[in-house]
């Protein structure tokens, strides 16, 4: 795979109901910039949280599909439209060779600072210690309320 995300001038994942999005990361630490829709863990690779900057072009969602079933209740399905899409492509193909070769630089450090292993192992451990130790004062009993 890597090999194709070196010969690629971008990486598109318009997935509809997207949980993070490996091959998205897997790009951005080949250097691809991405375009991707702002659902789910696509958002925090797309949009760089640190300063709002974008690290390819992030699509607005524009329309959403309640699905669900007896499992799961609801979840929404996020769509975009191909023009938004092909003016993606268009914007990324049109940019200035020198602000491209930026952007990459851009999308690795981002790809590299933030979605490490040992960032992730890192967080999860903050997260677990944080939950052990502050659980009695969050927690919030559970009740059925009738009418």
């Amino acid at each position: 795979m890597n090999i194709l995300y070196n010969i690629s001038d971008f990486c598109i994942n318009i997935s509809y109901a997207e949980g993070f999005g490996l091959p998205t990361l897997e790009c951005m630490q080949a250097e691809v910039p991405i375009i991707a829709v702002k659902t789910g863990g696509l958002t925090r690779q797309v949009v760089d949280h640190r300063d709002g900057s974008e690290n390819g072009v992030a699509l607005d969602v524009e329309v959403q599909s309640l699905v669900g079933s007896q499992q799961v209740p609801y979840i929404y399905e996020d769509y975009v439209s191909c023009r938004s899409i092909s003016n993606a492509m268009i914007k990324l193909y049109e940019m200035d060779p020198a602000e491209m070769k930026k952007l990459k630089k851009k999308v690795r450090e981002y790809a590299l600072s933030e979605f490490s292993y040992q960032k992730t192992v890192d967080d999860w451990d903050n997260h677990l210690e944080d939950i052990s130790k502050t659980w009695r004062e969050k927690y919030e009993r559970w009740s059925c309320v009738t009418f």
